[in-house]
Parts: structure tokens; sequence; C-alpha cells
């Protein structure tokens, strides 16, 4: 392709594409994700009471729970740092997995973190909170939600690459 062909490809791709901010939904997606939830305060509480004798916890507290704002942000979050390579680094899965997740999706996830405290530890004080950052079926589930909606966006390669993580 010569110089001259590439300009005029990539003067149509940027003329026909829309920004990231003008995605359809996109505006929704963000708005849902910042109304009141009590499962998430509850989450935020119990991560300050855990700093409270445990100081050093603050950094990985900090990062994945108090300066995230919903809980999904903070699962998509948890769960692109864990699974992270050096192709596919932890922001652009948590881009990925934010902009993947329908809110059927994101009821679903809360109706997942809310089984697994019921199932959890009776005697953690602390039992969303370990739901949500350590409870690995949790994190299966919202990694095979993902890669169905991948699937369904006929992005193969991706949720292959969700499944087998």
């Amino acid at each position: 392709m010569s110089h001259d062909n590439l300009q005029e490809f990539l003067g149509k791709l940027n003329a026909s594409s829309k920004s990231y901010t003008e995605e359809p939904g996109r505006s929704s997606r963000i708005n849902r994700r910042t109304k009141i939830d009590p499962l998430w305060i509850q989450i935020k509480l119990e991560a300050q009471h855990t700093l409270e004798p445990e100081p050093e916890a603050g950094p990985q507290l900090y990062q994945y729970i108090l300066s995230q704002p919903s809980l999904i942000d903070a699962i998509a979050t948890i769960i692109s740092n864990e699974i992270s390579t050096e192709l596919m680094p932890a922001t652009a899965l948590r881009c990925l997995f934010l902009d993947m997740l329908r809110e059927e999706d994101d009821y679903s996830i809360h109706f997942d973190v809310l089984a697994a405290v019921h199932r959890g530890n009776k005697h953690d004080k602390t039992k969303a909170l370990s739901a949500v950052l350590f409870n690995q079926g949790l994190h299966a589930m919202v990694c095979y939600r993902v890669g169905h909606r991948l699937w369904q966006a006929n992005r193969t390669g991706l949720a292959y690459y969700m499944q087998s993580t």
C-alpha cells in the first residue's frame, strides 16, 4: 500500500469511527455504575475497618477497593490484575471488562457476590470484602460472563483468552 493510499485509508477510518466516549451506551454504563449501591458501601466500610488493625494492607485495599467508584470497577480491577500478562496488560483488560459487561451482568455479579458472602466463613467479619478480593469462583464467573459477551460479539480470540484464564 502506498503512502497516499495509507493516508486516505486512515482518513476514512478516523472520519467513520466515533471516539471512545461517544460509543453508544457508554454514558448509560457510566451512570449506572455511579448510583448508590448498599453492597458497595458495605464492602468499602469493611475495607476501612480492616485498615485499623492492619495498616500494611492499605496499598492493596486502596488500589482495589477504596479508590474504585463501584463494585463492578473494583472487581474488574482485581481480576484484570490477576490475569494480566505482558501481551495483555491489566489496564487493557480492565477496559475490556467494563466495556463488555452489560447492565444485566452488573446485577448478576451483585447476586454472585451475595452468594459468595452467604457461602463464606461465618466467623469472618469482612465477608463481602473477602469475597470480592479472594473468591476464585466469583472471579471465574465474571471471566465467564466477559468471555460470553466477547463470543457473542464475534471476538473469539479474546473469548478463548478469557476461557483459558
